[in-house]
């Protein structure tokens, strides 16, 4: 299992620095390329982390020129989101890093000159509807029309090599001839100048710009602005979204929710603005907004919907409403009866609500999926010792305390147990 540390020390890097992000990946191999590794992450928030360093060191080996690199890396993040969709409901027609990862993927190819895998990919792209919709046709239209636009100038080259040959070689010619054919040779050497496929390429987009445009309109419903935001159109919605997004995965919440709130203001079901803005309140610790968004999530009928009661149960726990924190704790416990975080909070919870026993019994499942839980270990320690059980209470902190967990050593010294 991928450790989500690895996030937090991602993130110590700085974002342009391309050299110490490779090294970064090289150094965790083990987990980074191991596509299991991915698959077996219960938690969407944790599954995105790691898809954002994956898709960063992607970009990293690119700016180095490393193609094949970044291409291998586009490439299992590609695969990898494809074959967790259903896990995390994940929408790809919406999903920006899914779209970044095809993005990263399809110039990567460009770069390689695999120009008919490229078009195919960013062709697969604008299937899409509007994400980098300009920057997408223009790299579908150099890899469809390559072949073709170094053709063009290279034709412009020969032929006014020709004029000028001709003009020079043949005698026969008349003096005006003569400065015909070297006129159309110097006007063609000067139009090499500003490419003759540029001009092509200018109509070709404009072509291909209506034509997803029209497409873009026909699938979608219209959408309808206040007089504030009036001037917004589609890409803004999801230069807005991709804002709010990075912000809530930078820990800047207070901006992602700015950001996350105007683009649902847009799109009310958009699931990934729900979800980053529903965290992004359980941080700062508004947490009856948290709640509003969790429940709008329930309602769409994600596919982790275990983990929004859960993280909704936690909203519910801050604000001390336990019946309801228990409620949607057992509902998480329900859908994911394997997964030991949903029984910690409930544990934590019986902790909380001095049902010391039931707490036990959630603690024992815990630790017996993972042995190390040195938090699970503590609090189970802290729950015997309120139950009168002073032994087993002192085992539980000494297995912590040989982890090197602070709280538990405390413990030994506050119950006088050392």
């Amino acid at each position: 299992m991928i450790d989500s540390k690895l996030y937090f020390e991602f993130n110590e890097i700085a974002s342009d620095d391309y050299s110490e992000q490779v090294k970064f990946f090289e150094k965790n191999l083990y987990f980074l390329e191991k596509p299991e590794s991915l698959d077996e992450i219960l938690s969407r928030k944790e599954f995105m982390r790691i898809i954002i360093i994956l898709e960063n060191c992607s970009f990293a080996y690119s700016e180095l020129n490393d193609h094949k690199k970044a291409l291998e890396i586009s490439n299992k993040l590609v695969r990898t989101i494809e074959r967790n969709k259903s896990k995390f409901n994940l929408d790809l027609n919406n999903e920006y890093y899914y779209l970044s990862s095809l993005f990263a993927k399809g110039k990567s190819l460009y770069y390689l000159k695999k120009y008919n895998e490229a078009e195919q990919t960013f062709m697969t792209l604008l299937e899409y509807d509007i994400f980098k919709q300009i920057d997408s046709i223009n790299w579908f239209i150099d890899s469809k029309y390559s072949r073709i636009f170094s053709f063009v100038n290279a034709s412009f080259l020969i032929t006014a090599i020709i004029l000028f040959s001709v003009s020079n070689l043949v005698t026969t010619f008349s003096q005006i001839t003569e400065i015909l054919l070297e006129f159309f040779g110097f006007a063609l050497l000067v139009s090499l100048y500003w490419e003759p496929s540029k001009l092509i390429k200018y109509f070709l987009y404009k072509k291909y710009l209506k034509k997803y445009n029209k497409k873009s309109k026909l699938q979608n419903e219209p959408i309808e602005f206040d007089a504030e935001r009036k001037n917004l159109d589609s890409r803004d919605y999801t230069s807005i979204l991709e804002s709010g997004i990075e912000n809530y995965h930078k820990n800047q919440y207070e901006e992602a929710i700015k950001d996350l709130s105007l683009a649902l203001s847009i799109n009310p079901n958009s699931k990934d603005a729900l979800y980053c803005r529903a965290d992004s309140y359980f941080d700062i610790k508004s947490f009856n907004e948290s709640i509003m968004d969790y429940t709008r999530l329930i309602e769409l009928d994600i596919s982790n919907v275990a983990e929004i009661y859960a993280s909704r149960g936690n909203a519910y726990l801050e604000l001390k409403q336990y019946d309801l924190a228990l409620n949607d704790y057992n509902k998480a416990i329900e859908l994911e009866p394997h997964y030991s975080l949903f029984k910690f909070y409930r544990a934590f919870l019986f902790q909380t609500t001095n049902k010391f026993q039931e707490a036990i019994v959630d603690y024992d499942c815990v630790i017996e999926l993972n042995p190390k839980d040195y938090v699970a270990l503590t609090n189970r320690g802290e729950a015997y010792y309120e139950v009168g059980n002073i032994v087993r209470a002192r085992l539980d902190f000494m297995k912590a305390k040989e982890m090197g967990y602070q709280d538990a050593i405390d413990n030994l010294k506050k119950f006088n147990l050392e």
